[in-house]
């Protein structure tokens, strides 16, 4: 006709009862909502987790998708717009139909791209757009008689593009793409309804129209594709948590949390070269007497077991009193506590009954009791990292450190067990709960002034 060069009758004419006619047409009607209902759900689905995750394109390409075909549900089959809308011109109405068929193709190519990146060509989907912007111009610009005629052109485009379609999910699947198998099922379904109703169209065939169908299986079959690329990247974000948890805690082994509380970094992957604080604190030196005539009796072996063993006794005491270990000095122990010099004597005398117990057990095997002397000091000393970008160390810089260190040394000359310093001795909040033995003011090494020193008896 003058409008459209296939004008008239689409379909051939039902004829039957009134009630056959109303059953067929409800059907249809029905068939049409469900599917428009479905797809204009899914379209909501995905352009929601577009949103929520904005990397994951193949999200926003397939609600895209989606929307184009409920535009196209809604311009023919029933025709919902032109009931609804009955005083919108039909030439709007068949371009919105057109423009709904024609952009399907480019959007449908960027979708494929962004599931199976790198397999399909890129010249493919750069001709896709440029043949339907060149149809997309047309149909915006020029009336229904001129831009219909844009329909064969386009549907023999479509039919030399299924080949080459199939050709590159084939690759996919023997290049063992992940969904590449289940993936294709649907776009099988999908281009071979699309043929079927481009012959139909033509009259080639007179097999009915399946397009409605197609596009639902493919739309079912890559939701469920998309689920599980979401399912995938929400196990593999577990498994990254798992793993990023053992190495938190792997590198809690190293650098203790409260050093990293001190710095006022929350997480080892917040320390940077040169962060650093000062703090008053009080610290614990401890030394194993005579170790290095014990480990010339022992193997390498047995050394490690050993030290691991005291270490493994000693390291919990020190924690629950309030410290933390700075360092573990071969057969030695540095340890930091910030809130009270009492948290450090307590845990001194500890380690001390503890050492009493582990002598017997040795005893028990005939090895030889093993004696340690303890030093504490208080002082300001400052924490942070030193080092340079490829190896950096948490460390601790004080005068008070080295003090501590001398007075530990102080107890192989006094015969000493425990011994802490007058600044220590002065901040005891309880002195009373202990006994303590003045042993005067001594010279340390590196010290002009004199120290005062206690025994903790």
């Amino acid at each position: 006709n003058f409008h459209h060069f296939k004008g008239g009758i689409w379909e051939a004419i039902r004829i039957g009862s009134k009630k056959e006619i109303q059953d067929y047409r409800e059907n249809r009607w029905t068939t049409e909502m469900f599917l428009f209902g479905s797809i204009t759900i899914m379209t909501f689905y995905h352009f929601g987790l577009f949103f929520l995750r904005r990397k994951d394109a193949s999200s926003l390409y397939f609600g895209l998708f989606c929307l184009v075909i409920v535009v196209r549900l809604l311009t023919t089959g029933e025709r919902f717009f032109i009931q609804k809308f009955p005083d919108v011109p039909w030439e709007l109405a068949s371009k919105m139909e057109y423009l709904s068929f024609y952009l399907a193709w480019p959007i449908f190519q960027k979708y494929m791209d962004s599931i199976f990146p790198g397999d399909m060509p890129t010249w493919a989907w750069k001709l896709s757009v440029v043949l339907v912007g060149l149809f997309s111009a047309i149909i915006l610009f020029f009336p229904t008689k001129y831009f219909a005629l844009t329909l064969i052109p386009f549907q023999i485009a479509l039919l030399l593009y299924v080949p080459l379609l199939i050709f590159l999910l084939g690759r996919c699947i023997a290049r063992k793409r992940k969904g590449a198998g289940i993936a294709s099922l649907g776009v099988m379904v999908l281009m071979f309804a699309a043929v079927n109703d481009i012959l139909q169209s033509q009259t080639i065939i007179a097999t009915g129209y399946y397009l409605p169908i197609g596009l639902f299986t493919f739309i079912f079959v890559q939701s469920y594709i998309l689920s599980l690329k979401f399912s995938s990247a929400f196990i593999a974000i577990e498994n990254l948590s798992s793993d990023l948890k053992a190495t938190n805690q792997s590198y809690s082994r190293f650098v203790p949390l409260e050093f990293l509380k001190f710095l006022g970094k929350k997480n080892i992957t917040e320390i940077e070269l040169g962060d650093q604080t000062q703090k008053e604190m009080t610290i614990l030196f401890s030394d194993i007497r005579s170790f290095t005539q014990l480990s010339e009796k022992m193997t390498p072996k047995d050394n490690f077991d050993f030290l691991n063993s005291y270490m493994g006794k000693m390291g919990p005491i020190i924690r629950k009193h309030g410290g933390f270990v700075d360092k573990y000095l071969g057969d030695g122990i540095m340890a930091l506590f910030p809130d009270s010099p009492d948290n450090a004597l307590e845990a001194a005398i500890e380690m001390k009954k503890e050492l009493e117990i582990h002598n017997e057990t040795r005893l028990e095997r005939r090895y030889e009791p093993i004696r340690i002397g303890i030093g504490i000091h208080t002082g300001v000393l400052m924490l942070g990292t030193i080092g340079e970008m490829e190896r950096m160390d948490g460390t601790v810089i004080s005068d008070a450190v080295n003090l501590a260190s001398r007075i530990e040394g102080l107890t192989k000359e006094y015969k000493a067990d425990i011994l802490l310093s007058d600044d220590s001795y002065r901040k005891i909040r309880n002195r009373v709960k202990y006994t303590f033995k003045e042993l005067g003011k001594v010279s340390v090494k590196g010290k002009e002034n004199t120290v005062g020193v206690y025994e903790v008896m």
